[in-house]
């Protein structure tokens, strides 16, 4: 945290169920993401994408 001092916004991309770890450090969830996967099904049954 210390070497991102003076950033103006850091994203961090994180496996879900592991976001209270980073909550930790200020970090906070995004709701302006979006994105597509080779294997959408997949990665919405991964949790990683939400069709919501």
């Amino acid at each position: 945290m210390e070497m991102s001092c003076g950033h103006k916004k850091i994203i961090l991309y994180a496996v879900p169920g592991k976001e209270p770890f980073y909550r930790k450090f200020g970090f906070l969830r995004m709701k302006t993401a979006m994105a597509i996967f080779e294997n959408q099904k997949q990665q919405v049954e991964k949790g990683y994408l939400s069709e919501a």
